[in-house]
């Protein structure tokens, strides 16, 4: 993770996107964890973007950072594959996401796309169902070495594959990244999402679009942790969902019929198997901020995403008081 402060954004509508603007400071002050969720400031800051058309959304007291890259998957046959995250998982536990990361360097906060797809490489990987069974990696160099590291990360050391050419698709937003005193590093176009609920975020967001026989493709999540030094898989349950069962879903409801997968050990590649569901944890839709971001960006759900943030970030800190 190198991540840092940033104490100047700001966010205009723009057309039919967002345009968000960060300044780096030209001495910026890293940090090794996540900033703190300041959800009654980002509610305002959101609602000023809806009423005004714009809004500076960072200062000195709630700096925001450079942004996350991520992608969703969309497969040949129109499904989408998410996972969801694990009980213990500092933010959104139990919440259904999509692979997304930090930046790791400091050229990875200005080539955000570059996030994106490492991302999209480490977190989620497809194997053949026809034997011998392959590893399908991206066409392009970025995906395709982060997803043969992920899979020899999971114990694998000659991997078998098999090309996918794949299309990034950019959405109607636009993050551009500014010095203070070099003027304009680069812009980028994506899906812009907001968070201040879980923790203070920004995250640039685009659709990766498979080119391969979706009836032989299966998902397997890649994500691990270090724990003592010692690399360990979480072996997340992940979903391939299509878009009429997801247009009518509201946050809350059962997931009826769904068809989880996780990793099955054995020589070779890790078989993606069907996963029953959890007698303490039963497959409830709830999407977190990226994928609820994307449902608006692949027009599943309709209406303004920046609304829905609001909404769900209000509902959410009501909770917490009823709690509290």
């Amino acid at each position: 993770m190198y991540i840092f402060k940033v104490p100047k954004a700001k966010a205009e509508l723009s057309g039919e996107g967002m345009k968000l603007t960060l300044t780096y400071p030209d001495s910026p002050e890293r940090i090794q964890k996540r900033l703190p969720r300041a959800p009654e400031y980002g509610i305002s800051k959101m609602r000023e973007i809806l009423e005004k058309g714009s809004a500076e959304i960072a200062c000195e007291q709630y700096p925001i950072r450079p942004a996350s890259g991520g992608v969703i998957d969309v497969l040949g046959n129109g499904k989408i594959v998410v996972h969801r995250r694990d009980k213990k998982a500092p933010t959104n536990p139990l919440h259904l996401s999509i692979a997304a990361g930090y930046p790791n360097s400091v050229d990875e906060t200005i080539g955000t796309p570059v996030v994106c797809m490492r991302e999209g490489g480490e977190e989620h990987l497809y194997v053949t169902k026809s034997k011998p069974h392959k590893l399908i990696v991206p066409s392009e160099p970025i995906g395709m070495i982060a997803s043969i590291k992920a899979a020899q990360r999971l114990g694998v050391e000659r991997v078998p594959t098999v090309m996918a050419d794949v299309e990034y698709i950019a959405g109607p937003d636009t993050l551009e990244i500014r010095s203070e005193s070099k003027g304009i590093l680069a812009r980028h176009s994506g899906y812009i999402g907001l968070n201040w609920e879980s923790e203070t975020a920004l995250n640039l967001i685009m659709i990766r679009r498979w080119d391969f026989d979706a009836e032989d493709m299966l998902p397997l999540d890649a994500e691990t942790v270090e724990i003592c030094g010692k690399s360990v898989h979480l072996n997340r349950e992940i979903f391939m969902l299509t878009r009429e069962e997801l247009k009518g879903k509201s946050a809350g409801e059962r997931l009826e019929n769904a068809v989880a997968y996780r990793a099955e050990y054995r020589p070779g590649l890790p078989k993606p198997a069907v996963q029953g569901e959890p007698a303490g944890a039963p497959y409830i839709f709830l999407p977190d901020d990226n994928f609820t971001r994307m449902l608006y960006g692949l027009d599943i759900w309709r209406g303004s995403w920046l609304q829905a943030e609001i909404d769900r970030e209000i509902a959410k800190t009501a909770g917490e008081r009823q709690q509290n």
